[in-house]
């Protein structure tokens, strides 16, 4: 880097502007990804060391002219030696925009921001400090403060230190949660176990009265009629009850080798890959609602299978296979629908998905219905499907790495309550 070069950089701003640029990575947290983030602090990794290059030469430059007595060679090397000052001003500029984040960064994983981006844009920071500004750092029972007063040596020391903490302290949470999960675990199977033996006690008595009744007055019969048509409701309503799954229960399928579970949200851990798939359900009418996460640039598609398509919806796209595959494509470039791998109704079918959007999907399997609708944020999109198959699993499938869903429920209710919708799509 020539002496014009440098001061065309310093002329333009672009040390102050990378320097702002840098700061605002920390400040702006999720604002500025790590890959900005990373780009900016490149830039001022090679901004450094064609500043020290430029200082080197110029060491050696001035040791051959300070015997020069021509006036012209003194105005030059006055010149010069302005853009020396200022070089040296903007690499202390740096060094200080990098101590600063470094100690921000400090402060904000001790109270308990984690963001795997800021880890990154550390690690490249400390790399930046070693190679271009060592006396930044001292060693472990040193002092040594720098231009900003910081003791950079007892900084890094506590970071160290509150990392160690702070991961200790998660794994013992995690312990803590996974013993109150077995311990409820174990009181619900506890309470179903209660529950059924309740519910054949409860069956036994009705029997027997039943038969009593039966034996003793013929003419109460009508009444007892009555008693059992009530009792069949009742199981019918246990046993929608019991097929309500909440959450990650919800989801009785899914490729581990692709997704990640955290509470009741899966995250996608590569592209491509298989599919989340529910429980089966037969002919009656099933319900699942669910949160958007994160959707990128690419398929976010749901929708339901026959059950015959579990085995291979496990291991890719549900919408490429053929005999009763069909769904929605949310992403913004498609919003179409998606039936035995031929896609059709493109910027029609529904609106664009985005992060926080509840959306719930409906499929009522009993005769003469089979139909299954979406609505997104509590609006039927116009996209429907009709003829749907018997028995039948809702399959959700996302591309991209990082993507996301929240499972809110699966359940079964008496009656369908979505209605609406001016495009049908037949199975």
């Amino acid at each position: 880097m020539s002496g014009g070069d440098v001061e065309g950089v310093l002329n333009s701003g672009v040390v102050e502007g990378l320097c702002k640029q840098s700061s605002m990575i920390v400040s702006c947290g999720d604002g500025i990804g790590s890959g900005s983030g990373l780009s900016v602090l490149k830039s001022l990794d090679s901004l450094c060391i064609g500043l020290k290059s430029f200082l080197r030469i110029e060491e050696q430059s001035k040791k051959t002219t300070e015997s020069k007595k021509n006036e012209k060679k003194k105005k030059e090397s006055k010149s010069r030696f302005s853009v020396v000052n200022r070089s040296r001003a903007a690499l202390s500029e740096i060094e200080w925009t990098l101590r600063s984040m470094i100690v921000e960064i400090g402060r904000e994983e001790e109270r308990g921001v984690e963001d795997e981006g800021r880890r990154e844009i550390a690690k490249e920071i400390g790399g930046m400090l070693i190679r271009h500004f060592p006396s930044s750092f001292v060693g472990l029972g040193e002092k040594k403060e720098g231009v900003i007063g910081i003791d950079i040596g007892r900084l890094r020391v506590e970071m160290e230190e509150n990392e160690k903490r702070h991961e200790m302290e998660r794994r013992k949470e995690r312990e803590r949660m996974e013993a109150e999960l077995r311990k409820e675990k174990e009181r619900i199977e506890e309470e179903r176990k209660k529950e059924k033996e309740e519910m054949k006690q409860k069956e036994e008595e009705r029997r027997k009265e039943f038969d009593r009744q039966m034996a003793e007055l013929q003419a109460e019969r009508e009444a007892n009629q009555r008693l059992i048509a009530s009792g069949r409701q009742f199981e019918e309503e246990q046993e929608r009850k019991r097929q309500c799954k909440v959450g990650a229960e919800a989801v009785e399928l899914f490729p581990r080798s692709d997704y990640t579970l955290s509470g009741k949200k899966f995250t996608k851990q590569s592209d491509g890959g298989g599919c989340l798939i529910s429980f089966e359900f037969g002919a009656v009418v099933a319900r699942l609602s669910m949160i958007i996460g994160c959707l990128t640039q690419a398929n976010y598609t749901i929708g339901i299978i026959s059950s015959a398509l579990t085995a291979s919806a496990q291991t890719t796209r549900f919408y490429t296979l053929t005999g009763g595959a069909g769904g929605w494509d949310l992403w913004s470039s498609n919003r179409l629908t998606w039936l035995n791998r031929q896609s059709s109704n493109r910027f029609q079918a529904c609106k664009e998905g985005g992060a926080g959007q509840r959306v719930m999907i409906e499929a009522d399997g009993r005769e003469g219905r089979r139909t299954v609708r979406m609505s997104q944020d509590g609006q039927t999109q116009p996209a429907f499907f009709t003829n749907i198959p018997v028995p039948f699993r809702f399959t959700i499938f996302m591309w991209n790495q990082n993507d996301s869903v929240t499972i809110e429920s699966v359940e079964v209710v008496k009656e369908a309550q979505m209605d609406g919708g001016t495009i049908p799509v037949q199975m």
